[in-house]
């Protein structure tokens, strides 16, 4: 499916009595930052993610509830499409 793809993974099936929210919020903790979409549809090493999102510290970091949080504002169409491909072919699968 790819992380992301909640009511697919939903309408399948394969999770009974999993709700979206649940599955966005576990999926949030299990990579360590609260946004999922430079990861979205992807097939990843979640493992890998967390190992590296763990790793960061700094100024530029925050961090709420242990999860890495964006202070920034949204990135550009390009920007995203570069960070995505980066990290498809850092953590893909």
């Amino acid at each position: 499916f790819g992380i992301g793809r909640w009511v697919q993974i939903v309408d399948s099936g394969v999770l009974p009595g999993k709700q979206i929210q649940q599955l966005n919020g576990q999926t949030q903790r299990l990579l360590g930052q609260q946004s999922l979409a430079e990861y979205t549809g992807m097939h990843v090493d979640v493992d890998r993610i967390r190992e590296d999102n763990n790793e960061k510290t700094g100024p530029d970091i925050y961090r709420k509830n242990g999860l890495i949080t964006n202070t920034g504002g949204k990135l550009k169409k390009e920007a995203m499409q570069a960070l995505r491909a980066e990290n498809k072919a850092k953590y893909g699968l």
